[in-house]
């Protein structure tokens, strides 16, 4: 039994559709899976810089500390001259 010639041809024209559709999709996929790559590096990235800004808004808070506990000392020692001169 032979084939229809109009068979043949068009089922190479559905081959040929889903070959293009594959490539489409492969195409597809590789461009979502390099945004995925590039969105997950930026992530990383933005996680890095919070860490490293932790880091710093912990030193700052540090020396907010000091700076305030010797502001208090030399306040209260001030208080103590100024009473003992007073008194």
């Amino acid at each position: 039994m032979e084939a229809d010639p109009e068979v043949l041809a068009e089922l190479r024209q559905i081959r040929r559709a889903q070959e293009e559709m594959l490539a489409e999709y492969r195409r597809v996929a590789n461009t979502a899976l390099e945004i995925q790559k590039q969105a997950f590096e930026t992530q990383q990235r933005a996680v890095a810089q919070q860490s490293r800004a932790v880091e710093i808004s912990a030193g700052v808070t540090r020396i907010w500390k000091i700076a305030l506990a010797v502001g208090a000392v030399l306040i209260a020692y001030l208080v103590y001259k100024v009473v003992r001169l007073i008194g």
